[in-house]
Parts: structure tokens; C-alpha cells; sequence
């Protein structure tokens, strides 16, 4: 479970740097608020992050707070678009995903460091790996490659009387599947709850597998969860084109948000939800087909989805205690 750390193809394997674990969670910073923002798969849509700031912005709490967990960068492929990425992002606070660290990898050895499991076709991690090496060269012209892979992989946050981790892939990796709409039972089965209890959260946000789950359960007497947001900037259900985060709050800010969540679970004291991200979907497919043109890799891979969305149903992605909001 976790990524693997055998070195293997280009996109099918993480670096042992990539591993995380107890040590890693209890040494990342600590931050206190009433209101988070976890938004992962960003991808380099300027549309969606134009969104969210608004909405993070017209927040009423005082204490809030935007965590960026990772892959904030994708199809930004120009250095006008991803220098506009740069500067949007700059005063979140900001953590690595696989993309950032691969952007200031020396070498190509692990591609885009995503991990990709068996059941992903040789062609897309070929694909994905493409993409990188374009990114990486875009970084370096502009500057930034050594300080997105500076970046901090985890962090800790209180809020609302819930302790939570927040990290791109899982517990173990920042590449892990473990938390994939597909694996999540079988990580519960593999003791995940004792190690939630070690790092002593109730929540553990992520998003890198790309599709958006939630799940709230009981174990060891307390509940627990995790709730992967899938991407804030490609459509993360079928027919749906917004992006989706994860917002955390205090009891007394959930219902302060600008946007209704899709589903939601009351954990440790504080409201856990799914919101949409509904950025303009008509200009980001014309955004986005300017710089990936048809038989493009990122146009090949992931055209389908940014149209129709992909082959899943926030009734699939809301487990255990989250409920559909109506």
C-alpha cells in the first residue's frame, strides 16, 4: 500500500524521498483556524483559482485559512500562465505535490513522480511524463523550480476542536493511492485508523489520485476520516463542470460559504464539505485548448473529462457519516 519505493519505469514509482509517515506529519507546521481551504489539483487553471480566492475572500471568519496540498501546476504549460499561477498562489499557503517536486527533480528518473498503479495504460503515464518534463523546462526559464520543490509536503491544522493532517497522496507517500475512491476500504482494513491515532488526527486531507472521496467512519471508539477533493480544477463528476475542495470549519461558520457543499460530515466538532468550484467552464476549455491543442498529450489524456467529467457520482464519493446536502 503507499507508493512504492522500487524504482521501476518513469511515472510508475516514488523516489524513498517521497516517504512520509509519523515523523514527517509531527514535524510539519502547525496552523490554528476557524475556516480551511484544502484545494489539490489546482492544474494550473486560472479560472478556478479566480473562484476560489473570491470565495475564500467573502469568508466572514477572521482565522481562515488556504492550503494548497499539491499540483497546482498541470496544464500551464506557458510561462505567461504559469508565472499568473505563481503569483495567484503566493499567499496561500502552498505544499508539494508530486508535480512541484518533479518540476525540481535533477533528473527524470521517477517522470512525473505520480505513482501511476498497474491499472493505468503505459500510454497515459507516457503522457503524464511528457507533461512534466514541459513543466520542468517552463519552471526553469522562469526561475521558480528549486523553491516549488522547497515546499513543505504536510501540515497540521486545528480548527473548530478537530486536529487534521493535510498532505497531497496519503499517510505513508506523497504519491500514495492509498486514499483512491477504489482502495480507501482496504486502507481502513490495513490499520489506517491506528495510524491516524498515532499521528493523532481525525482527519487526513489529500487529493492526488484525482477522484474526489469522502469517508467518516468509526474506529478505536472515535471517529475518523479522510476526504480527498479529487481536483479544484478539472470536473470531478460526470456531467458537473466545476472543481471541487475540501472546507473546513468551525461549527459556527458552516453554513458561511458562498457555496453550497455537496455533501458534508460533522467530525471532531467541526464541519467537514465538499463545494463545488464553479469557474467558467466554456473560457477554460477555450484556455485550455490553446495550449493543448487535439493530439496534444494533456488534450489526448484528459480532453474527455474536462467536457463531460469523468465516470463518477458525488453519491459514490460520500461514504460512512457524509451525507448528500440537499
Amino acid at each position: 500500500m503507499g507508493g512504492e519505493a522500487t524504482q521501476g519505469s518513469p511515472g510508475r514509482w516514488c523516489p524513498p524521498s517521497y516517504g512520509l509517515g509519523p515523523a514527517a506529519f509531527l514535524a510539519g507546521r502547525h496552523y490554528n483556524a476557524e475556516v480551511v481551504y484544502v484545494a489539490g489539483g489546482l492544474y494550473g487553471n486560472p479560472f478556478a483559482l479566480s473562484r476560489l480566492a473570491a470565495l475564500f475572500d467573502a469568508e466572514p471568519a477572521t482565522r481562515k485559512l488556504f492550503i494548497l496540498n499539491g499540483d497546482f501546476h498541470w496544464f500551464d504549460r506557458d510561462e505567461a500562465t504559469f508565472a499568473d499561477i505563481e503569483r495567484g498562489t503566493a499567499g496561500f499557503v502552498r505544499l508539494r505535490g508530486n508535480v512541484e517536486t518533479e518540476i525540481a527533480a535533477p533528473g527524470d528518473d521517477a517522470g512525473c513522480g505520480c505513482a501511476y498503479p498497474a491499472s493505468v495504460p503505459d500510454e497515459d503515464v507516457d503522457r503524464s511524463n511528457l507533461i512534466l518534463g514541459e513543466l520542468k523546462q517552463v519552471a526553469r526559464v522562469i526561475g521558480c523550480d528549486q523553491a516549488l520543490g522547497a515546499l513543505p509536503a504536510v501540515a497540521r491544522v486545528s480548527c473548530g476542536g478537530l486536529l487534521m493532517a493535510i498532505t497531497h497522496g496519503d499517510d505513508r507517500s506523497l504519491a500514495g493511492w492509498d486514499f483512491a475512491c477504489d482502495r480507501l476500504d482496504e486502507t481502513w482494513r490495513d490499520g489506517l485508523g491506528n495510524r491516524m491515532q498515532t499521528l493523532g488526527v481525525s482527519l487526513i486531507a489529500s487529493s492526488h489520485t484525482c477522484l474526489a472521496v469522502a469517508d467518516a467512519r468509526f474506529q478505536n471508539g472515535q471517529l475518523q476520516a479522510v476526504v480527498n477533493n479529487g481536483s479544484a480544477g478539472m470536473p470531478n463528476f460526470q456531467g458537473n463542470p466545476s472543481g471541487l475542495f475540501t472546507r473546513v470549519s468551525a461549527a459556527c461558520w458552516a453554513d458561511a460559504c458562498d457555496e453550497a457543499p455537496l455533501y458534508r460530515a460533522l467530525v471532531g466538532g467541526a464541519d467537514v464539505a465538499a463545494v463545488p468550484v464553479r469557474f467558467d467552464a466554456s473560457a477554460w476549455q477555450d484556455f485550455f485548448l490553446q495550449r493543448w491543442p487535439e493530439g496534444s498529450a494533456a488534450h489526448v489524456s484528459y480532453w474527455r473529462r474536462i467536457l463531460g467529467g469523468p465516470a463518477h457520482h458525488p453519491d459514490s464519493a460520500a461514504r460512512g457519516l457524509f451525507q448528500r446536502h440537499v
